[in-house]
């Protein structure tokens, strides 16, 4: 059976929990001391999952595409309670012109078809994720499910973010070669050009 393991973190415990990209919601956790690998999945929901990171609790949350093609959408995953839950991240009414969803003609019956990519938190405990179809950045409350859409300029798409220790948001703008910075205190971008052409950052 295909497993398409993607990426992965260490637990508090020394599990090892990974993303599986296969069709259907699925993560997996490796115990080192046993062995054992556990299969984890969420039947009520048959979204795909992608990249993973762990909160400061230990609880783990996920990217991936949902199953409501209006909605791109990330999960979080109770360690203990061994349960999902879903939050969900309106996306545009209609791909943006220079986007990789309107180049590839993604759209279908009226819906804009988007999911989320890669996610870090901040200092304050919010989480941020990419996405690869819009070019989008999304802030996500995990108290309320509050969510911001930010659009950078002329970025078609995006894969990797990471938040630094100053709260800016920095992404991949992946189809144009450049490193993106969201300076979340005054909502401006700022763009970076590494030296070497083509570089697809990821």
């Amino acid at each position: 059976a295909q497993s398409d393991p993607h990426s992965g973190v260490v637990g508090k415990d020394g599990r090892a929990w990974f993303t599986l990209t296969t069709a259907g919601l699925k993560i997996v956790s490796v115990d080192p001391e046993t062995n054992k690998i556990t299969l984890y999945t969420n039947p009520e929901d048959k979204g795909t999952s992608h990249t993973m990171v762990m909160d400061k609790d230990g609880n783990l949350w996920i990217s991936g595409h949902g199953t409501d093609s209006a909605y791109a959408q990330v999960w979080s995953f109770d360690v203990k309670t061994e349960k999902f839950k879903a939050y969900k991240i309106p996306g545009p009414p209609e791909y943006p012109d220079d986007s990789k969803g309107k180049w590839e003609h993604y759209a279908k019956d009226g819906f804009v078809r988007l999911g989320t990519y890669h996610m870090g938190f901040d200092s304050k405990g919010m989480l941020w994720t990419s996405s690869l179809e819009v070019g989008m950045i999304s802030r996500i409350d995990p108290k309320t499910g509050e969510t911001k859409e930010y659009f950078p300029p002329g970025v078609a798409g995006m894969r990797g973010m990471a938040v630094d220790s100053h709260d800016n948001i920095w992404f991949s703008d992946f189809y144009y070669h450049r490193l993106g910075m969201l300076d979340q205190k005054t909502g401006q971008f700022k763009f970076y050009a590494p030296p070497t052409r083509g570089i697809g950052a990821y």
